[in-house]
């Protein structure tokens, strides 16, 4: 199902931009429905950080998509990193936007050629690093 929500060509290019990036520490970009929940905009985009910085940019009671570029050790030795979508939408988040995202997840993701895996997230433990990388070593 999808909601009739658009994807904004700056949302594209900041998806595009962290794809090609080369970092040498987590980056990520954030993504939110506009007011008028009709789009998908940037929300702001981040590089340089530990994955306990990017949690904490979470809001605690509002919905987000981020695109992380997920860093891991597949095997001894062998640093991977993964474009990895993370549906957020926290328990205290209004209903009505959870519906929106939600129904919006699977055509936004559609746009985002490159992405690995996908993780639902209501809380900070089911966006933990643990738990993330369990998505991806499972792949």
């Amino acid at each position: 199902m999808h909601s009739g929500v658009a994807v904004s060509s700056d949302s594209l290019a900041a998806f595009e931009e962290l794809k090609m990036g080369h970092h040498a520490t987590l980056a990520a970009a954030l993504f939110k429905l506009d007011s008028f929940l009709s789009s998908i905009v940037v929300d702001s985009v981040h590089s340089g950080l530990s994955y306990a910085d990017f949690l904490a940019l979470l809001p605690r009671d509002e919905c987000r998509f981020c695109v992380v570029d997920f860093e891991f050790e597949a095997e001894p030795g062998m640093l991977r990193d993964k474009l990895v979508l993370i549906a957020w939408a926290p328990d205290a988040a209004d209903v009505k936007d959870k519906v929106v995202y939600a129904t919006s997840k699977n055509y936004f993701r559609n746009q985002l050629d490159g992405i690995i895996a996908e993780v639902q997230a209501t809380s900070l433990h089911e966006a933990a690093h643990h738990e993330v990388l369990s998505r991806l070593i499972r792949l």
